[in-house]
């Protein structure tokens, strides 16, 4: 396994990869790999010849101070879990060198970068869009992998692979949950007993909306009063988001029709944000 730090030398090896008909998967990641991550990893080394796991630490909200080095830091201990999986490339540039605050390209697509999560992160999905598009282009790969647990990002993802006319298939792999159900994240780690056992009624509420969805159910507004009367009792959970949306344009749903449409949800429990979602089709 090669770690690639420089942009350069990234983008000559996958047009040498590329010349020499080597089918290449990404797995774009921001750090702090968990089982998820190697999940998708294993997958992609599955689908090519050739996987490239892509760790660029892009901050969610306003990055605090020496919020990028805490998050480099992180970089040997990715890099540990990663030799594990027999991936072949790691491509880690310097985040200022490859996202360079004097940049004046942003990528935004309209009608999705701004919905759903966009509130509780104000511009994160237009860096994010803006990192994606140039990854695509320094590493070129065919394959690009991506967990369901933010459809936001999926959605943005294969709407700007669409749009640009990108050779690469967009490949989603279901979200990879801890026994209890809680979907797989950074912040688990850091969680008292307490807030780990109401992290777990997230999974179960939204399985219950799933339920009562099977069962016939279609209006919105109830789907979710179910999962907030299940989580709305425990005082350690704060909904920050909650709703029904279409699967693909993320445009929110008041009743569910015949397209695929799922229910998102982001809560603050202690120090931590946990999304995760649930498909209603």
């Amino acid at each position: 396994m090669e770690v690639i730090r420089n942009v350069a030398r990234m983008q000559h090896l996958a047009h040498r990869l590329r010349g020499e008909r080597t089918r290449i998967a990404l797995v774009p990641t921001r750090g702090h790999l968990h089982d998820g991550h190697l999940a998708l990893v294993r997958h992609a080394m599955r689908l090519a010849d050739v996987a490239i796991v892509s760790i660029l630490p892009l901050a969610k909200g306003v990055p605090r101070e020496g919020g990028e080095k805490r998050l480099s830091a992180t970089l040997t201990h990715d890099v540990e879990l990663l030799i594990s999986t027999g991936v072949n490339y790691v491509f880690a540039p310097p985040l200022d060198e490859f996202c360079p605050a004097t940049a004046a390209t942003e990528v935004v697509v309209r009608g999705l970068t701004e919905r759903l999560f966009s509130p509780l992160w104000p511009g994160y999905y237009v860096r994010a869009s803006t990192a994606l598009t140039a990854l695509l282009q320094v590493t070129a790969p065919e394959i690009l992998c991506l967990g369901q647990k933010d459809p936001q990002l999926v959605a943005v993802t294969r709407r700007l692979v669409s749009d640009l006319h990108i050779p690469c298939q967009v490949v989603t792999l279901p979200i990879v949950r801890e026994r209890d159900g809680i979907a797989a994240c950074r912040g688990l780690s850091a969680m008292s007993e307490q807030e780990r056992r109401a992290a777990a009624l997230i999974y179960k509420a939204l399985e219950k909306a799933q339920v009562l969805f099977g069962a016939g159910e279609r209006d919105a507004a109830n789907l979710m009063e179910s999962v907030r009367e299940q989580l709305e009792p425990e005082p350690s959970i704060r909904i920050d988001y909650l709703g029904v949306v279409d699967r693909e344009t993320l445009e929110p749903l008041a009743t569910i029709g015949d397209s695929p449409a799922l229910m998102a949800i982001a809560v603050t429990i202690g120090r931590a944000r946990l999304i995760d979602n649930i498909a209603l089709e």
